[in-house]
C-alpha cells in the first residue's frame, strides 16, 4: 500500500492503538488476577507460616510490570485488516479501507478507484476517535488493589503455628553467619599465608637473633661499658618479645592437668598434642586434621542417609574435641575460631549431602586451622630461641665484667652460628676463667668455691667525678623534741635461744622463697633471670646455718 501513503499511515496508526488497547485490557485482567492470587498467598503465609514471606514493596510493584510483559509476549498482534475494519466501523465508509487492504488479492481493475476514495477519506479520520483508550478507570482499579495488598503486607501479623517461620529465620541467620565466616576465613588465611610458618623461627625473632650475633661479634674486651649498654639493649628487646609470646602460650606452657572429657578412655592424644606444641612440633596434630579432611571427602560421596548421618556424627565429635583442646588446653582464640567455622559448615548441612560450596568452605576452614596451628608451634620455637638468647646474654655479661668478651674470638673459633653454639662457647670460656660449670648452670655468676653473696658486683668502673643530675633532697631540719608522727613495725629475729632464732630464721626464709617463686611465675620473669634470683635466696639458707653456728 505504499502507493496510498495517507491510507497506509492511518491504518498503521490505528493498528498500533488497537494493539495497545488490547494489551491494556488483558493486562488489567491479568494484573487483578495476580493481585488476587498474591492476596491469598499472603493470607496463607501470615496465618500459617508455611509459605515464605516475599511480600516486600518492590515485589508488589513488580506485579503490574509482570502482567504487561506477559500479555505483550503472549497476546496475538492484530492485523492490518483488523485495523481497516475498525476504521470502516468508526467512519462509516462501507468497508472502503478493508477493500483497500484486500484489493491486491482480488481480481479486477478497481484498485485505482478504491485507492483514490480511500486517500480522500483518510485525512478526515482521527485514530484517537477510532480506538479510544480510556485506561484511567482500569489504572485506578489496579492502584487500589495494589494499595490494599501493600497494607496487608505491612500490617497483617505473622503467625507461626508450625514453627516454619522461626526455622526459616534461623536458617537465614545461619546463612548470613556462614557468609561472614567465609569472608573472615579468607582474610585470616591471606594474612597467615604471608608469613613463612614452616621456618624454624618467625622473621621478627630471626632478625633479633641475627642482630644479637652481629653485636656479639663486634664486642671488644676493653669496651666494657659500651658492651654492657649494647647487651642491655638486646636484653630489653628480647625480654619484651619473650613476655609477649609467654603470655600468648601461657596456658599451653603451664602444663596443667588435662580436663577430663566425657567418654574419653584415654587423654593420650591431647597430652601428646600439647607436649609437641610446647616443643614446636605439629606433625601429630596435622595428621589428625588430615584424617578429618579425608573423612569429609568420604562423607561427600556417601549415598546412604543412615551411613552419612553416622559419619557426620563421628566427624562432629572429632571437631568438638579439637575445638575444646584449642580453647581449654591451648587457649588459642584464632585456632578455636577456625574450628568453630568448620563446625558451623558441617551443621549447616543438617544431615543432607553437602554442596560443593559447603565442602569448599569446610576445607578452607580446616586449612586455616592448620595454619593457626603452625603459628602456635612457631611461637613456641620463638620462645625457646629467646630463652637461649637470654641465657647467652647472661654469660656474655659475666665475660664482659672480666674483660673477656671478645668478638674476634668468635671468628677464630668459627662458632656462634646458633644460640646453642654460643652457649657452648661461652660456657667453655667461663670455665677457663674458673667458673664452676654446674653452679654456672644454676645461677650463671659464681666462681669455684665462692659463695653466691661473695660475687664481685663492683666490676663496672664508677667515676664519682662525673657530674649528674642527682639532687640531694634530704631534709636539713634539726631534730627537735616533739610528738611521734610516724612509726613502722618490721618483722625480725628476736633475742633468745640460738635454736629458736635459727628456727624462726628458717621459717622466714622458707616463706620468702615461696613468695619469690610465685612472683616469678606471676610476673613472667624471663628464664635467664630465674636461676640468679632463686640462687640468691637459696644462699640465705647457708647464711642462716652459718649464723646459727
Amino acid at each position: 500500500m505504499t502507493e496510498f501513503p495517507k491510507s497506509d499511515s492511518l491504518l498503521r496508526s490505528v493498528l498500533g492503538r488497537l494493539h495497545a488497547a488490547r494489551v491494556g485490557r488483558v493486562s488489567y485482567r491479568v494484573c487483578l488476577g495476580l493481585v488476587g492470587v498474591a492476596a491469598v498467598i499472603l493470607l496463607v503465609s501470615r496465618l500459617t507460616g508455611l509459605i515464605p514471606d516475599w511480600f516486600s514493596l518492590p515485589a508488589i510493584l513488580m506485579l503490574p510490570l509482570i502482567a504487561v510483559l506477559a500479555t505483550a509476549v503472549v497476546l496475538r498482534r492484530p492485523s492490518l485488516s483488523d485495523a481497516a475494519r475498525q476504521v470502516d466501523a468508526s467512519a462509516g465508509t462501507d468497508d472502503l479501507f478493508l477493500t483497500l487492504t484486500l484489493i491486491d488479492e482480488s481480481p479486477g481493475e478497481y484498485k485505482p478507484l478504491v485507492g483514490r476514495d480511500a486517500e480522500s477519506k483518510a485525512p478526515t479520520v482521527e485514530p484517537t476517535s477510532v480506538v479510544p483508550w480510556g485506561f484511567g478507570r482500569r489504572v485506578g482499579h489496579v492502584v487500589v488493589a495494589l494499595g490494599l495488598l501493600m497494607l496487608g503486607s505491612l500490617f497483617l501479623p505473622t503467625l507461626d503455628p508450625f514453627g516454619k517461620v522461626a526455622a526459616a529465620q534461623q536458617a537465614e541467620q545461619l546463612r548470613e553467619e556462614l557468609v561472614k565466616d567465609r569472608k573472615a576465613t579468607e582474610v585470616r588465611k591471606s594474612q597467615l599465608s604471608k608469613a613463612d610458618l614452616d621456618a624454624e623461627t618467625s622473621e621478627e625473632i630471626e632478625k633479633a637473633l641475627e642482630d644479637l650475633k652481629t653485636s656479639l661479634r663486634e664486642m671488644q674486651p676493653q669496651q666494657r661499658q659500651e658492651n654492657a649498654r649494647v647487651i642491655a639493649g638486646h636484653q630489653k628487646q628480647m625480654g619484651e618479645q619473650w613476655r609477649q609470646r609467654a603470655e600468648q602460650l601461657k596456658d599451653l606452657l603451664s602444663q596443667k592437668p588435662m580436663k577430663q572429657r566425657f567418654g574419653d578412655k584415654s587423654e593420650s592424644k591431647p597430652r601428646q598434642w600439647a607436649k609437641n606444641l610446647r616443643e614446636g612440633a605439629t606433625e601429630e596434630f596435622e595428621e589428625e586434621l588430615d584424617d578429618i579432611q579425608k573423612e569429609m571427602r568420604e562423607l561427600a560421596d556417601m549415598q546412604d542417609p543412615v551411613e552419612r548421618t553416622e559419619a557426620m556424627r563421628r566427624l562432629k565429635k572429632k571437631l568438638e574435641d579439637l575445638q575444646e583442646f584449642a580453647k581449654e588446653d591451648v587457649n588459642s582464640k584464632p585456632l578455636a575460631a577456625a574450628l568453630e567455622r568448620a563446625m558451623k559448615e558441617l551443621e549447616a548441612s543438617k544431615g543432607e549431602r553437602m554442596s560443593e560450596e559447603q565442602m569448599e568452605a569446610l576445607s578452607e576452614s580446616m586449612k586455616l586451622a592448620e595454619l593457626e596451628l603452625k603459628q602456635i608451634a612457631q611461637s613456641a620455637r620463638d620462645l625457646a630461641e629467646l630463652e637461649k638468647a637470654l641465657e647467652v646474654m647472661q654469660m656474655a655479661k659475666r665475660l664482659n665484667d672480666d674483660e673477656k668478651l671478645d668478638g674476634d674470638e668468635m671468628a677464630e673459633r668459627q662458632e656462634g652460628e646458633s644460640m646453642e653454639e654460643l652457649m657452648e662457647m661461652y660456657a667453655e670460656m667461663l670455665a677457663e676463667l674458673g667458673y664452676d660449670a654446674e653452679m654456672l648452670a644454676q645461677n650463671g655468676l659464681s666462681r669455684d668455691g665462692d659463695n653466691v653473696e661473695e660475687r664481685d658486683f663492683a666490676a663496672m668502673d664508677h667515676d664519682d667525678s662525673v657530674e649528674t643530675d642527682f639532687k640531694d633532697e634530704t631534709s636539713k631540719s634539726a631534730i627537735k623534741k616533739g610528738k611521734i608522727l610516724l612509726s613502722l613495725k618490721t618483722k625480725g629475729v628476736t633475742e633468745g635461744d640460738e635454736d629458736e632464732i635459727e628456727l624462726e630464721y628458717n621459717t622466714i626464709v622458707s616463706d620468702l622463697k615461696q613468695s619469690v617463686s610465685e612472683a616469678i611465675d606471676q610476673e613472667q620473669i624471663p628464664p635467664g633471670y630465674h636461676d640468679s634470683i632463686k640462687g640468691y635466696f637459696d644462699s640465705l639458707d647457708k647464711t642462716g646455718s652459718d649464723a646459727g653456728k
